[in-house]
């Protein structure tokens, strides 16, 4: 797990860090990297590092805040987990527009940073899990693939064969129906607007009232897909219910 420590406060970065250490199953669990600025965080960003948890000082000295730097974050990553940590509750409406998983209020309650700490974690190994597709190599042969949920953006169901679309660009063709895949990932957050299509709700962002569109980071393209009328509610309400797991969680 990538975990990312932001403050202009050197002591502070160090008591976060050893918090986190704490928190570790075994060693090396946690790859944590700290900044001193919003500044030097994005330029990491801008290097294709990528984190799974960021703990994010909201009033810095200088430079841009902590709720720019969350924005500007945003506007690459939809689903890096991040922590607002302040010693103030000015910003708690400002952190919901940037999808702040959390608040943790200056000086470090153990038990609240554990709580969140805690909250956080699990959604990561939740989106961990993986799921074995049964594939055929160059060779003809039979081989199990296994590949993280959250890395599946949508499955298609086309001349029957199952072609499954992943989050990275490439996708692969695999024999089997829709409906038995619908079965074993409908309890891990994919819902099926069409008789077609699977698709993962974590990257829907827009119903319509005959199509959806499904998109990884706001800087990439879009995928429209088609929606029934008979599932327009169902996907509606499924949508609604995963936001509301997800906060949650």
């Amino acid at each position: 797990m990538k975990i990312a420590v932001c403050d202009d406060n050197p002591v502070f970065c160090n008591q976060m860090v050893q918090l986190i250490r704490q928190e570790e199953q075994e060693n090396g669990q946690f790859d944590i990297h700290v900044f001193c600025s919003g500044e030097k965080l994005l330029e990491a960003f801008e290097q294709k590092l990528q984190f799974d948890l960021i703990f994010l000082d909201i009033e810095m000295g200088e430079g841009i805040t902590g709720i720019e730097t969350a924005v500007r974050i945003r506007q690459q990553n939809q689903d890096v987990m991040l922590v607002f940590v302040t010693a103030h509750m000015n910003f708690v409406f400002e952190a919901f527009d940037v999808q702040a998983m959390q608040y943790l209020l200056k000086p470090i309650d153990l038990q609240q940073f554990q709580r969140v700490f805690h909250r956080c974690r699990r959604k990561y190994f939740d989106e961990e899990y993986r799921f074995p597709f049964r594939i055929r190599n160059d060779r003809g042969q039979e081989e199990i693939l296994l590949l993280m949920v959250k890395n599946i953006l949508y499955i298609e169901s086309y001349l029957r064969k199952l072609h499954v679309y992943t989050i990275y660009g490439y996708n692969f063709e695999m024999a089997g129906k829709i409906s038995e895949m619908e079965d074993l990932l409908a309890a891990h957050g994919f819902i099926r607007p069409h008789k077609s299509y699977l698709v993962n709700l974590k990257y829907l962002r827009v119903i319509e009232s005959d199509q959806i569109l499904i998109q990884v980071a706001s800087d990439q393209e879009p995928v429209m897909l088609p929606l029934s009328r008979r599932k327009r509610e169902q996907v509606k309400k499924a949508f609604l219910q995963y936001k509301v797991d997800d906060i949650a969680k």
